[in-house]
Order: structure tokens, then C-alpha cells, then sequence
């Protein structure tokens, strides 16, 4: 499959507005909605909701690009100038990102650590599903060569990618990974008990999906064979997965302290 389209939008003076800019947007858009039903499903009030997704927006965004930055150091250090591109970030970076605001805030406000959690993972998978689109129109986080059928080929000279080369199309296959995870976690969600569980269970599909579809990926090797990315996923893994099934097994039920400024 051809991937002819030209993956910029449209000049705004010397700016590149790409289609990965308009499909960001869009996607942090749905985020906010399926926050702000999650917040009203939940009791979280709506103020408290807004805060917590404008924060989220400067965490995610900089523990991504950190994590980017520390991976491919080199390849930004060459040009620091590429440090500003817009497009660019680890996902596991805005995972962290995602989990340290979560604390901070819920320490500040006086809420549970993992009711806040639940009241934002669903804004949190939307975007990755959703967003993943951007990556591809745009080329980047591009997969290894393959000769499969399903092959993507990126012709256009704006393309992040390779050209004119059969690739591996991970960011489709992590399209639909992030999709099925959201689907699994709004069909569940008004079900997992205790709080906290649809937070890690997130957690648990997010590293799964990346460590998987890493293997497609055209990234450095780290140690032992593996990208770092790989190695964050088996660390959320082995952290994740106990935890899930050791509160699942407790029961235990934590309460929101209904604080509000």
C-alpha cells in the first residue's frame, strides 16, 4: 500500500502544519469529552477534571520528549534544533508523565492516588489509539523493512520515513492494540474493583502493546537485544501485574476525599 499523501497541511508563514498536528489535536479533543463523562461518572468534579487534563497535557509532553531525547540523544544533540519539532515522543516517557502528575496532584488535593487514576486512563487510551494515526500519515515511528502484503510504501519527500521502501506499518498495529485496549477498558470499567484496577490494567495492556510491536520497529538496540522502550515495558510489567491481581485479591476499596477549591 502507497502512502502518497503529502503530510503537510498546509504552510502557516514558515511552520509546517501537518496532518500530525491537526490528528493530535483532534485526538486530545475526544480525550477531554471521555475525561469530563469519566469525571461526571465518578464524582470528580468538573473544575478539578480541567486542571488535571491542562497538567496532563505539560507532563505527558515533557516526559515524552525527555525519554525521546535520552534514547536518541545523538540524533538531537547533531541538530538541537530538532528539539523543538512538535512531532517526536516516547510513549512510555508520557506513561511515567501520566503517573507522576497523578500523584502529585492527588497528594496537593487530597484524593486517592488511584481513584484519580481511574477517572483519567480512559482519556489516556483514547489519545494513544487515536493519536497513533498522526504517526502514521506522518512517517514517523516507522517499522522495519518487510515484504509483507500489507507492506506500507511512503512516497511523499515530507515524509519522516524512508521512501519508495516496503515497511512494516507499526503504527497501524499499534492503532489497533490501543483501540482494543479502549474498548476492553469502557466495556469495564464501571466493573473493576477496587480502584486503582482499571488504572494498572492500562498499565499492563499499554507495556504489553509496546514491548510487541517494538519488535517491528527501526529503533537502537539497548541491552541484552532490546530497545529501551522494551526495557520500561518489562519493568511496568513486573510492577504492574502484581499489583493488579494483589488489589484485586484485597478488595479493597479507597474513597476520594471530595476536596474542591
Amino acid at each position: 500500500m502507497q502512502i502518497t499523501l503529502d503530510p503537510v497541511l498546509c504552510l502557516i508563514g514558515s511552520f509546517q502544519f501537518r496532518w500530525y498536528n491537526l490528528i493530535l489535536i483532534i485526538s486530545l479533543a475526544v480525550g477531554f469529552v471521555i475525561l469530563l463523562l469519566e469525571a461526571k461518572r465518578l464524582g470528580l468534579p468538573r473544575a478539578q477534571a480541567v486542571r488535571i487534563y491542562l497538567w496532563s497535557l505539560l507532563f505527558v509532553a515533557v516526559f515524552g520528549k525527555l525519554f525521546i531525547f535520552w534514547d536518541k540523544w545523538d540524533y538531537y544533540s547533531e541538530v538541537p534544533a530538532r528539539m523543538l519539532s512538535l512531532s517526536g515522543a516516547r510513549l512510555d516517557g508520557a506513561v511515567i508523565g501520566f503517573l507522576i502528575l497523578i500523584f502529585i496532584y492527588a497528594r496537593l488535593k487530597k484524593y486517592s492516588f488511584w481513584y484519580l487514576g481511574d477517572a483519567i486512563t480512559m482519556d489516556m487510551a483514547i489519545v494513544m489509539a487515536l493519536g497513533r494515526w498522526a504517526c502514521f500519515f506522518n512517517g514517523c515511528c516507522y517499522g522495519l523493512p518487510c515484504d509483507l502484503p500489507w507492506a506500507v510504501i511512503y512516497t511523499d519527500p515530507h515524509s519522516r520515513a524512508p521512501l519508495d521502501i516496503p515497511l512494516h506499518p507499526v503504527q497501524l498495529y499499534q492503532v489497533i492494540w490501543y483501540s482494543f485496549t479502549f474498548i476492553l477498558l469502557w466495556l469495564t470499567r464501571k466493573n473493576l474493583k477496587p480502584q486503582g484496577s482499571l488504572l494498572l490494567l492500562f498499565i499492563i495492556m499499554h507495556a504489553f502493546g509496546d514491548f510487541v510491536t517494538r519488535i517491528f520497529r527501526d529503533d537502537n538496540e539497548f541491552f541484552l537485544g532490546l530497545q529501551q522502550a522494551q526495557l520500561f515495558s518489562i519493568l511496568m510489567l513486573a510492577t504492574a501485574i502484581p499489583l493488579y491481581f494483589l488489589r484485586r485479591k484485597n478488595r479493597g476499596r479507597t474513597r476520594a476525599t471530595d476536596t474542591e477549591e
